[in-house]
């Protein structure tokens, strides 16, 4: 589970506070709870030990792909290799698959 999702819980949390908590009191200590849980959370994170080399690689990965399948699309031209359309799924597909799954990006 990501920090993300971490943060929505809470905020989906304090807003299911706000409607089923009738006592004031409780919920105003209830939801610094959980403001306390979402910044322990936070400085967790940051303190996290990363890889640098996974980080970049992970973070190149659209392009590292996009790369791959020119590399590989300009071998086939020079060394006269025909581009089937089943060739076009099998180099293509993975780095469609990890835009998919990816997602948008920022």
């Amino acid at each position: 589970m990501g920090l993300g999702s971490i943060f929505g819980i809470v905020d989906k949390t304090v807003a299911l506070i706000d409607k089923a908590v009738p006592d004031k009191d409780l919920a105003a200590q209830l939801k610094n709870d959980l403001e306390t849980l979402r910044e322990q959370a936070h400085i967790v994170a940051l303190q996290t030990p990363t890889v640098p080399w996974v980080d970049a690689l992970h973070k190149m990965g659209r392009q590292l792909f996009s790369y791959a399948q020119l590399i590989f699309y300009g071998a086939c031209v020079a060394f006269d290799i025909t581009i089937t359309p089943e060739i076009v799924a099998g180099v293509s597909g993975p780095g469609s698959i990890y835009n998919f799954v990816k997602g948008k990006g920022k």
